[in-house]
């Protein structure tokens, strides 16, 4: 996942926010099943909050990088009318 979002092309933003909301499903997915899983197993708790809530950052930082670029692009096209 970090591969592809630290290489991920914001020319389309687009398929980088599609990109971006899987990669937040899977990682909400893992996030749950860590929390039910964390009262017998301690370590876990790091996993979640030092590698997996950084990795959730990330993404929600790219999506939003995403959508603004989007939002610029559509000002863009009402601003050339």
């Amino acid at each position: 996942m970090l591969a592809d979002l630290k290489k991920c092309d914001l020319d389309r933003p687009d398929e980088v926010m599609r990109l971006c909301s899987g990669y937040m499903a899977r990682c909400t997915e893992i996030y749950v099943r860590i929390i039910r899983e964390e009262g017998r197993n301690r370590h876990l708790r790091w996993f979640r909050t030092q590698q997996l809530g950084k990795v959730m950052e990330l993404i929600e930082f790219t999506y939003k990088a995403a959508s603004r670029y989007v939002e610029i692009r559509r000002q863009d096209v009402e601003m050339s009318k």
